[in-house]
C-alpha cells in the first residue's frame, strides 16, 4: 500500500507540529528562556551582518550570518501557533523574552 501525496504532507505537518511544540516547551521554560536571552545578547539577530567596506571579512560575515540564522530559526518555531487539531498555524505577533538584568553574572569560561 503506497502513501498518497496527501498522506505524506499530513505526516510532514504532524512532524513539524511536534518539533515546534518541542521548541516551545524547551525555550518556554525558565531555563530555556534564560538560554535564549543569553544567545540573543551574544548573537543579536537584529545586528548588521556586514561591517564597513574597508573592514569587510567574508568569513566573519558568514559566521555572523549563521549565528543570526540559528536564532531566527528558533524564534520562528517558538512563535508559531499550533491549532487545536495539531496543525501548524500562523506566526504569533510577538515573542516575549524575559529581561535579563545587566548585573546577572555570566559563568567564566575555562
Amino acid at each position: 500500500m503506497s502513501e498518497t501525496a496527501a498522506d505524506i504532507e499530513a505526516e510532514r505537518e504532524l512532524t513539524l507540529a511536534r518539533l515546534i511544540t518541542d521548541y516551545q516547551t524547551t525555550f518556554g521554560s525558565d531555563e530555556g528562556a534564560r538560554v535564549l536571552a543569553d544567545l540573543t545578547r551574544h548573537f543579536d539577530p537584529m545586528r548588521a551582518v556586514f561591517c564597513s567596506a574597508t573592514q569587510f571579512d567574508l568569513a566573519r560575515a558568514a559566521v555572523s550570518d549563521g549565528q543570526r540564522q540559528v536564532l531566527i530559526h528558533i524564534f520562528m518555531h517558538v512563535s508559531r501557533e499550533i491549532t487545536r487539531d495539531g496543525k501548524v498555524g500562523r506566526l504569533l505577533p510577538k515573542v516575549i523574552l524575559p529581561e535579563m538584568p545587566e548585573s546577572t553574572p555570566l559563568p567564566e569560561l575555562p
